[in-house]
């Protein structure tokens, strides 16, 4: 007499459903090192619009020169590749080689497999300011990794401050010649 048993596998990605996954925010021009030790360097970040939690574990991001990171344990924090319904997971490139942001232009992909999930274009980024994406938009803003999207736009306007005015017996006479100290900004 011999017992028996049906075991059947099934793919580990069997249930998930990857279509409610977007690429909502990177940051491709860190201060310091690109390939940096996270929470530093550079990271994509995704978003789970869906009601059931997502393992992105072997998923893969690329770059628009074929310089793929496969999404692990290592290059998350917390060793959680899970993201939960209505959440968001960053993703580091944590000293890897690949996943290479260019600061002037690039096309970052989400892939499973052969099969695109994601993608999206930039150009012209500026160091330490991460591109996020509100109301199906994509501007330059102060980076919130593993957060909703605060749109805090930088203030690029140009200005002249007068910092200090240095003057004898603390008066001057009209049309006479000042000392000044003054901060020049000179936008984008």
């Amino acid at each position: 007499n011999k017992d028996s048993k049906l075991i059947i596998i099934l793919p580990q990605d069997f249930n998930q459903d990857y279509t409610k996954l977007k690429i909502t925010e990177f940051l491709p021009d860190p201060k310091g090192y690109d390939d940096a030790p996270m929470p530093d360097g550079e990271w994509v970040e995704l978003y789970n619009s869906g009601d059931n939690p997502v393992d992105v574990e072997g998923l893969i991001l690329n770059d628009n020169y074929g310089n793929g990171l496969v999404i692990s344990d290592t290059n998350v924090m917390n060793n959680n590749t899970i993201i939960q319904p209505h959440s968001y997971l960053t993703v580091y490139r944590n000293e890897a080689g690949v996943l290479e942001l260019n600061n002037d232009i690039d096309i970052i992909h989400l892939f499973y497999k052969n099969l695109l999930l994601d993608e999206v274009s930039y150009s012209h980024t500026k160091e330490s300011l991460s591109w996020s994406k509100s109301n199906n938009k994509w501007i330059l803003t102060f980076p919130t990794p593993d957060k909703e999207n605060y749109i805090e736009e930088p203030d690029y306007s140009s200005y002249l401050k007068i910092d200090k005015v240095y003057l004898k017996d603390d008066e001057a006479k009209f049309g006479e010649t000042l000392r000044v100290r003054i901060i020049v900004y000179k936008g984008d």
